[in-house]
């Protein structure tokens, strides 16, 4: 088991200097966990998940419209 994990935290690092390296990466992703301030992601080109952040208080007012927590806005996420 120890040597499994290691293996996914050599990819993980490896993934974090690419993008450090080459800047934003724009790719297709699939949702797999909605969470209250972040939802999990599978990035289908690389084959890695990652979780996405979101900072609720910059995504507009409650109530459910375009921008609220429930429809987070790019601007207010981040990995």
């Amino acid at each position: 088991m120890a040597s499994k994990r290691v293996q996914e935290l050599s990819t993980g690092l490896f993934f974090a200097v690419l993008v450090k390296e080459s800047g934003p990466l724009e790719s297709e992703a699939v949702v797999m966990v909605v969470l209250n301030q972040a939802f999990d992601v599978l990035v289908l080109r690389y084959g890695v998940q990652k979780r996405i952040y979101c900072n609720v208080s910059a995504l507009g007012e409650p109530g459910g419209g375009r921008g609220s927590p429930s429809h987070p806005t790019p601007e207010g996420c981040r990995l």
